[in-house]
């Protein structure tokens, strides 16, 4: 395999490798996966959406502390983990430490009255089939589940599968191919908060058009770049870095790998993406030579700069309706088609 060819360049010392976290988490569970002798990385030297092998890095650790090279591609300006956890190692992570880790003190059944209280989208009906894939424990399936849908939900995670069973979710163990073994046809798929833990976001959505009926919709929401000048992550990028995500995504990205994949935008906005599938749509062959990284990195050391003034003057709320400042466009669409079912 060929090498990458990076160069440092750290938003600031605060992204040195010292093992210091800077959110509260489970530092046992940190270094017992550190340990674990199951663990392997593989190296990611080439970009999965522009094949480009110049990279900057921009970061030494995540946000707890953990060892990861998180580095810009120099040509499309997608920012990834340089090494990455492989297959078998990701379903041991997901299955045994990820919440463990992540997830200290979290309430489930919040979320799950939270959710309960939600209505399907308007633009679904009854008789399409939902699936959400890297469901946890299947909160997000609550208005279907409430209102009668028929809706399928896989997650890695055995014991939030079975927290979910046991509130009558219809939960299943596993991803995509135990869906399509299944065989699941879904006119609605959920990815909440997945496309960045994916080893190849291109071949993940490319591999889920195998459970998708024609015209399905996908709806994705996922962490945004975009956002950070707006209060995301309390306007702090080291925050959004974990080692569980293996990318770190901003609109043009996000565009591009819908145009690469062969599926129709229907909507972006900020940390909101919708996509149809629609068979026979060929992938596009994307001829990047914008060399936009380096444009990526200035923006993200200008978000370290906000983030240090803001510290010092104390203007750390966030700004509301944020989404609206990074895409006005955008975010008047997703509320047509949030509120009103308008696709």
């Amino acid at each position: 395999m060929n090498s990458s060819i990076i160069t440092n360049n750290l938003i600031s010392n605060r992204y040195i490798s010292d093992g210091r976290p800077i959110l509260k988490s489970d530092q046992a569970a940190a270094q017992e996966f550190l340990t674990d002798s199951r663990i392997h990385y593989k190296e990611v030297n080439t970009c999965p959406l522009c094949g480009h092998q110049e990279a900057i890095c921009i970061a030494k650790k995540e946000r707890h502390g953990l060892p990861l090279d998180t580095i810009v591609c120099k040509q499309c300006g997608l920012i990834r983990s340089h090494k990455q956890l492989d297959e078998k190692s990701l379903v041991i992570f997901y299955s045994e430490y990820y919440r463990r880790i992540y997830d200290v003190a979290e309430d489930y059944d919040r979320r799950y009255s939270g959710e309960e209280k939600r209505n399907p989208p308007k633009f679904h009906s009854k008789e399409q089939v939902v699936l959400e894939i890297g469901c946890g424990g299947g909160w997000n399936l609550m208005p279907f589940h409430k209102n009668g849908y028929t809706y399928y939900g896989y997650d890695f995670d055995k014991d939030l599968i079975e927290y979910g069973r046991r509130r009558g979710l219809n939960l299943f163990t596993g991803g995509i191919s135990g869906a399509r073994h299944r065989g699941i046809q879904a006119d609605y798929l959920i990815l909440d908060q997945v496309l960045e833990h994916v080893s190849d976001p291109c071949e993940f959505l490319i591999e889920l058009k195998s459970v998708l009926n024609e015209n399905a919709l996908i709806n994705i929401h996922l962490p945004s770049v975009n956002l950070l000048l707006w209060g995301y992550s309390d306007y702090d990028l080291l925050g959004t870095l974990q080692n569980a995500h293996n990318f770190l995504f901003d609109d043009f990205t996000l565009k591009t790998i819908a145009q690469k994949t062969g599926f129709l935008m229907v909507n972006c906005a900020a940390n909101n993406i919708i996509l149809r599938y629609r068979k026979g749509v060929a992938p596009q062959e994307l001829a990047i030579n914008s060399q936009r990284g380096e444009r990526v990195v200035r923006f993200l050391k200008l978000v370290e700069f906000t983030l240090k003034v803001r510290r010092k003057t104390g203007l750390l709320k966030p700004i509301k309706k944020f989404y609206f400042f990074v895409n006005p466009i955008g975010t008047l669409r997703r509320a047509k088609i949030e509120y009103f079912g308008k696709i």
